[in-house]
């Protein structure tokens, strides 16, 4: 597991050819046929800059899966009269405690399954250890990195209340990631390969994320826990 947060701002010529290199080799090596085994895990709280990271670094090579907008998708599609949390608890009641994970690894699967990626996928927003091991199984990784994103809790709340577009006291926002920890959270960050404080501009992150990945897609870091930098 990683041990100190990785943060990596400003411009880096050394690291920047590395990229380049680290990219020509992944794209030399990479099978045609695509690498449905090889899953990214980016997770991190809430305004930890994820999915903006995420899809800034990667357009195409990769297939990107935001878990939380799938379900939410999915209840509005469903039950819209429900609310949110009554319909997964009502749901887990009826079908166990997987009921969100086994949705998401059958909504992955199909849309897999109709335009595999080049390079593997990234799934956006696990907060579990348990909902992490369960998608691994039903989606046959085989090989896998835990990114975990985060920020300083001021930046994370300044974040939160520019993405909502509403305003927020800070004791709510406290409410909103204690809620994180207790699905388990905690858990997630000790077990990362990596860890970012994602307090840099996107375009530095992503150059970043890139790097990281792109090895780990060569075999230099995969299954390799306590990679910091």
């Amino acid at each position: 597991m990683a041990v100190n947060p990785e943060v990596y701002c400003g411009s880096d010529p050394a690291a920047e050819r590395q990229l380049q290199l680290v990219e020509k080799q992944v794209a030399l090596a990479t099978d045609t046929q695509g690498q449905p085994g090889r899953t990214v895990f980016v997770t991190g709280p809430h305004a930890s800059g994820k999915s903006h990271a995420v899809r800034h670094s990667f357009a195409q090579e990769y297939a990107i899966f935001d878990l939380g907008p799938i379900i939410r998708a999915a209840h509005s599609t469903a039950v819209p009269r429900v609310s949110f949390g009554e319909w997964i608890t009502n749901n887990e009641k009826q079908q166990g405690q997987h009921f969100t994970d086994e949705l998401l690894a059958k909504t992955i699967a199909a849309e897999l399954a109709e335009r595999p990626a080049p390079e593997g996928t990234i799934l956006i927003g696990n907060r579990s250890m348990r909902g992490i091991t369960y998608l691994r199984e039903r989606l046959g990784v085989v090989n896998s990195l835990l990114i975990y994103l985060s920020a300083p809790k001021n930046v994370l709340y300044e974040r939160y209340k520019q993405r909502e577009g509403q305003e927020l006291t800070p004791e709510a926002f406290e409410a909103i990631l204690q809620a994180e920890q207790a699905m388990g959270l905690g858990e997630v960050y000790e077990q990362a390969d990596h860890i970012f404080e994602n307090t840099c501009p996107v375009e530095d992150t992503a150059t970043h994320l890139r790097r990281v990945i792109g090895s780990w897609s060569l075999g230099e870091t995969a299954s390799n826990p306590g990679v910091t930098e």
